[in-house]
């Protein structure tokens, strides 16, 4: 080999040395100049030599391998949402960092430095994962996104979006998430269904915690926001009552007056006392903070019906008392031997049927009783006592005209009663007013129960 190849034998591996042990930051661009005057003499050899080249080829490729490890192989710090670890890698990126420790980075996340930044050795790389939050925007629901790790942080975050900006705390996924209200101690504004008063936030309180520390009791149901404004954390919370409002009210029923020609004329009978109905009213109502906001009916009609009150009017001609007399198996004739609905002569005290009957009609024309009645009257006291004011009735003890029973009733009507009919026959009309109404109506039920 001649002296002038060794020469240049001894220089390239004394280059290709210098390669593999120089500084990692001057290593590159030491790396191409040197190269390219290598190549140049290696050019300028004889062919001889082009074993020799192969040789140095060979060096120099060992020698950028060598250098590539060297450079690409980091150990750095990495932070993550407020957790340190350290991470040893081979790559020169901050993305390459963020793999190699496990990281998932999303284009809404925060990195620092940026993700295409060049990392060296003890590097300090910070990753604040991004959240969505369903959020109230100047009144509108949208979905935000904020790296913040309590309520505030994130208030902060998206107020500066220059909005009005409130998240819901309902028993949901977002107040699940956000589980601290503020990091540090701060004054807020509480506003309960309206009524606003101060309070103070303690760093790591959740808002249960805040809620149960100002007295303030909240359902599952009940609406629970935060709002960031004018630097001043507020917390609204509204209650809500649900549910349903049930009225009910009487239906009231109708009367029906038919005509029945099994009564008597001006007497009356209730065929079915009536009954009211039920109505019945339901009102689904939604109150939020003290105002309603929903009302709905959900039910509204009978439950029970009514049912008519039906009253039957007689139209049936009351028979004259000679035909009651015959039907009796009787005669017309009293002791007198007059007619009974006659007045005798001399008879003037009442003490003859007929002289009863003639005090009789002028006492039931006196309360407003027509004809019709008197005869009904004359038609049931001959069915009682044939208008005899002595008649008494030796099995039950009735007594006089009416069949008083006992007879010491008429004494309401006088002291008399024994010996006076007309006290008699004031007595029975009042009777038969307070307890039938009428005489027809007293007639009727003698006819249907055979006595009255």
């Amino acid at each position: 080999m001649s002296e002038e190849l060794e020469n240049h034998e001894a220089e390239v591996a004394q280059a290709a040395s210098a390669e593999t042990t120089a500084p990692e930051a001057d290593a590159i661009p030491h790396r191409t100049h040197r190269e390219k005057g290598i190549s140049a003499r290696l050019r300028a050899l004889p062919a001889r030599g082009v074993w020799t080249t192969a040789v140095v080829a060979s060096l120099a490729v060992a020698g950028l391998s060598s250098f590539q490890i060297a450079s690409s192989h980091h150990r750095v710090t990495l932070n993550v949402d407020g957790t340190t670890k350290e991470v040893s890698f081979f790559g020169n990126t901050v993305a390459d960092a963020l793999k190699a420790g496990g990281v998932e980075v999303s284009p809404k996340d925060h990195v620092t430095p940026a993700l295409d930044s060049e990392v060296f050795d003890n590097s300090k790389i910070t990753f604040l994962k991004a959240h969505p939050y369903q959020v109230q925007l100047d009144g509108k629901h949208v979905e935000l996104w904020s790296t913040g790790k309590s309520s505030s942080d994130v208030l902060a975050d998206l107020s500066a979006r220059k909005g009005n900006v409130a998240i819901a705390a309902s028993r949901s996924e977002v107040r699940n998430a956000l589980n601290i209200l503020t990091t540090k101690d701060t004054k807020g504004l509480l506003i309960e269904d309206g009524k606003a008063k101060e309070i103070q936030v303690k760093a790591g309180q959740t808002i249960d915690q805040v809620l149960a520390a100002a007295n303030v009791k909240v359902s599952p149901i009940d609406q629970v926001k935060y709002r960031h404004q004018d630097g001043k954390l507020q917390i609204h919370v509204d209650h809500v009552q649900r549910g349903t409002v049930v009225t009910e009210s009487e239906v009231p029923f109708k009367t029906v007056k038919k005509d029945d020609a099994n009564l008597l004329k001006g007497e009356t009978k209730v065929e079915n006392e009536g009954k009211v109905g039920k109505h019945r009213k339901v009102v689904y109502r939604e109150i939020v903070g003290g105002k309603e906001v929903l009302s709905t009916v959900t039910f509204d009609a009978n439950v029970e019906n009514p049912v008519d009150r039906v009253e039957l009017n007689g139209t049936k001609e009351p028979p004259k008392p000679e035909e009651e007399i015959l039907a009796a198996g009787g005669d017309t004739q009293g002791a007198s031997g007059m007619k009974l609905d006659e007045p005798a002569a001399g008879g003037g005290s009442g003490t003859t049927p007929a002289g009863a009957q003639a005090i009789a009609r002028q006492m039931v024309a006196a309360r407003g009783w027509g004809d019709g009645e008197f005869r009904c009257l004359v038609t049931l006291w001959n069915r009682e006592s044939n208008w005899n004011y002595r008649s008494l009735n030796r099995s039950s003890g009735a007594y006089g005209i009416p069949q008083s029973l006992p007879g010491s009733k008429m004494a309401s009507a006088g002291a008399d009663w024994r010996t006076n009919p007309a006290t008699q026959i004031r007595w029975g009309l009042g009777y038969i007013s307070g307890r039938y109404g009428t005489p027809c109506a007293a007639l009727s039920h003698s006819y249907a129960k055979h006595w009255y």
